[in-house]
């Protein structure tokens, strides 16, 4: 058993592909971030084998030129879980923010935010050693 692990992770990925069809009673946006880079920064504590809470920032962001690019949007995510095999009990908290409400003359970017209470049971099995 482990008093206390520190993990962490950091992503980069290249978005070929993002459209968003937002909807309200004054008619529809149309948000398209195509071409766009993620980068995604988490670290968790994780403590006895038991509990464990996490944080990751996630931004999305276009190239300007080579050596720079402007963020859009931020998204933020932290939760808490324990772990009792073979069951997660956790919350998550995740909220969306724009970081520039102005991009090459489209607007982009929305506010959101979520918070889930969730219980999971999970399990392995071996199946070829």
């Amino acid at each position: 058993m482990n008093w206390l692990v520190l993990g962490w992770f950091i992503t980069c990925s290249f978005v070929p592909q993002n459209q968003a069809v937002l909807k309200d009673y004054n008619g529809t946006a149309y948000i398209e971030t195509s071409g766009s880079y993620e980068n995604v920064l988490g670290l968790s504590l994780t403590t006895f084998d038991v509990f464990k809470i996490w944080t990751e920032l996630d931004t999305y962001a276009v190239e300007n030129s080579i050596l720079s690019y402007s963020p859009f949007q931020s998204n933020y995510r932290i939760g808490a879980a324990m772990i009792v095999d073979p069951f997660i009990i956790e919350i998550n908290h995740e909220c969306i923010h724009p970081t520039l409400s102005d991009l090459s003359g489209r607007k982009v970017g929305y506010l959101s935010n979520t918070t889930k209470l969730s219980i999971t049971m999970h399990g392995s099995y071996t199946l070829f050693k």
